[in-house]
């Protein structure tokens, strides 16, 4: 998240933004779900997690949550809120098991170097040995694990699938096929421009970072003078690079895109991105929210890096259609007829 006083991205940021119990029952309610505690292993990196599973003893699908950027907890805790903890148990109440884990870069931060920083090492590598060891588990129907990708990971699935096509069927939560380095100059001008007062101190932050795109996006990441949010500037060259489209239209597995009104960060013309470029694809299903966040939580006022100060909970409404979309195998949403066409 970028916030005026302290220049953060949640979509995009490097810094720390500001076993699991079962949910509340009464001593006559069964537990919904239990929580088992999980490693994702990649290599040397063991990334702690967990494993939310419907009570019972049947096969059920999966589901593989992956973050958004920065070193996120398997929360994905952002101040008071802990969207992945809401997910997980959510969609478990709803008949779906869900991994969750410690990002690499959270876990093994103090210990990377800048030439570490790609997709793959960051987000892909950890999300497909997620995959794998859900796939594993006596619970688990392997033919039906899904993943879900929040923000940078919503961008990311579709790599993600391309590494595993075998995966069931991806959902982007606030993901982009945007260039990353359009969203980035959005947001720094919606946020500095939120009080109506460009300073002067902001003004040179534009256009220092206006002068930084440029560079990249010209091939010259060499000659940036000021590195993006402290990152390294080829990592910033790969993510303008990289196209999610075409690996999208190459997997042959349904596709839930989602979003939200009320997110500065990842906008409505990220979400039409996703529609024109999938256009032709027949197993695609968006829906878009308008009263929520980059979180999902309900709101009617612009919206503002403050909504993530405030304490909320990832909208019924959103589990309710991500629980449908997986138990239908991706046909159709809680509220929507099964198809295979797009809807919009």
């Amino acid at each position: 998240m970028i916030v005026k006083h302290s220049p953060l991205a949640a979509l995009l940021c490097f810094a720390v933004c500001a076993k699991t119990a079962n949910a509340q029952t009464d001593e006559k309610t069964p537990p919904a779900f239990t929580t088992e505690k999980i490693s994702v292993v990649t290599g040397k990196y063991k990334l702690p997690g967990k494993l939310t599973l419907p009570a019972g003893d049947s096969k059920v699908p999966g589901l593989v949550l992956v973050h958004g950027s920065g070193p996120h907890d398997a929360d994905e805790t952002i101040g008071p809120n802990r969207t992945f903890k809401d997910i997980a148990e959510g969609l478990a109440t709803r008949g779906i098991a869900v991994i969750r884990y410690e990002k690499r870069t959270h876990k093994y931060g103090a210990s990377m170097t800048p030439a570490d920083v790609t997709l793959n090492f960051e987000v892909i590598d950890d999300a497909v040995s997620a995959v794998t060891l859900l796939r594993e588990h006596a619970r688990i129907d392997p033919a039906r694990v899904f993943v879900l990708g929040h923000s940078l990971g919503g961008t990311c699935a579709p790599l993600i699938a391309a590494r595993d096509p075998k995966i069931a069927g991806i959902i982007s939560l606030s993901g982009t096929p945007r260039s990353l380095l359009d969203l980035i100059e959005e947001q720094f001008e919606y946020i500095f421009n939120e009080d109506g007062i460009l300073s002067a101190k902001e003004k040179k932050t534009l256009d220092d970072l206006r002068e930084s795109t440029r560079l990249i996006r010209e091939g010259k990441q060499d000659e940036v003078k000021q590195p993006i949010l402290g990152a390294p500037n080829k990592y910033w060259a790969e993510l303008h690079h990289t196209d999610v489209i075409t690996p999208s239209k190459n997997y042959s597995g349904p596709i839930l895109i989602l979003g939200g009104g009320r997110d500065y960060q990842v906008t409505r013309t990220c979400f039409d991105a996703w529609m024109t470029g999938l256009q032709d694809k027949p197993n695609v299903i968006d829906k878009w929210y308008p009263t929520l966040n980059h979180l999902y939580f309900v709101g009617s006022d612009p919206p503002s890096p403050k909504d993530y100060a405030v304490a909320g909970h990832f909208s019924k409404r959103v589990l309710d259609d991500i629980a449908a979309w997986i138990l239908s195998d991706g046909k159709k949403l809680a509220d929507k007829k099964p198809t295979t066409k797009k809807t919009n």
